[in-house]
C-alpha cells in the first residue's frame, strides 16, 4: 500500500494521459526547460524517487504532471506495473497557488484528509519537488488511519513517515516510460 492514498483511475495510463491532455487542448503542452514566461499550460514526466537519492531503484512508477492556468490546477497522473502486462494508475489534483516565468506552486490534500501535499516546479534548470506534511492536529480518524496502515506494512511509524516524504521528479529511466518496468 502506497504512503500517499490515490484515486485508483485505470488500468492503462496512457488512455488517462490522453484524456488529460484533451482536457487542456487547444493550447500545445511545452516542456518546462523551454520557459522565457509563463505559459498557459504546462507539463513534465519522469518518476518521483526520495530527495537526495536521485538512483534510488524503488517502484518503477511513472508520473506524468500536467498543469492549466486556466484550471488554475495541476494534475499529478501516477501509474506502476504491480504484475506484468498489469498496470495501475491514479490521479492527484493540485491547485495552484503561483505560477510564474520561474515555476509553479501548488498545494493538495491527500484522499484520507491525513497528508498536505506541496508540489513545487521549477521551469529552468527543470525540477519537480513534492513535499509531503501530516495535516496537524492529527484528528482521531487519522491516527486510526495510521494505526491500520501500520499494522498492514508491519512497520510501527510506517505510515507518519510517508506523510512526511519528500520527493524529487527525475527522468524516467527508458526512452519509453514503460522501459521502466522490470518484470523479473
Amino acid at each position: 500500500m502506497k504512503p500517499r492514498m490515490r484515486k485508483l483511475v485505470g488500468a492503462f495510463p496512457a488512455v488517462v494521459l490522453t484524456v488529460a491532455l484533451a482536457l487542456f487542448s487547444p493550447a500545445r503542452a511545452q516542456s518546462p526547460a523551454a520557459h522565457p514566461a509563463p505559459k498557459a499550460q504546462d507539463w513534465i514526466q519522469g518518476r518521483f524517487v526520495p530527495v537526495g537519492k536521485p538512483n534510488y531503484k524503488g517502484d518503477a512508477e511513472v508520473v506524468t504532471i500536467l498543469c492549466s492556468i486556466r484550471e488554475s490546477e495541476c494534475l499529478e497522473v501516477d501509474s506502476e506495473s504491480i504484475f506484468p502486462h498489469a498496470e495501475q494508475a491514479w490521479i492527484q489534483e493540485f491547485k495552484v497557488v503561483n505560477w510564474d516565468k520561474g515555476g509553479i506552486m501548488a498545494a493538495g490534500r491527500s484522499l484520507d484528509r491525513c497528508t498536505d501535499e506541496s508540489l513545487k516546479i521549477r521551469f529552468a534548470p527543470p525540477s519537480v519537488v513534492l513535499i509531503n506534511s501530516p495535516v496537524l492536529p492529527m484528528t482521531q480518524s487519522c491516527r486510526k488511519f495510521n494505526d491500520i496502515t501500520d499494522k498492514i506494512a508491519g512497520r510501527k511509524g510506517f505510515t507518519l513517515k510517508g506523510q512526511m516524504e519528500q520527493d524529487m521528479l527525475v527522468p524516467t529511466r527508458g526512452l519509453l516510460p514503460f522501459q521502466d518496468t522490470d518484470l523479473k
